[in-house]
């Protein structure tokens, strides 16, 4: 891959394109997961403070 310069692999860019992909199971793993990102930040936020 680094040879040809492509980046990331092309199996890996079609990831959205699953017709088996149930939306309301990436909305509760987006959620889910931006509520540990925003529990992170923070904590750093007021760390720092």
């Amino acid at each position: 891959m680094r040879r040809e310069r492509l980046g990331v692999p092309q199996s890996g860019r079609a990831v959205h394109d699953d017709p088996q992909l149930q939306l309301p199971s990436v909305v509760a793993g987006l959620t889910r997961h931006l509520d540990d990102f925003l529990r992170y930040t923070q904590a750093i936020l007021t760390r720092d403070a």
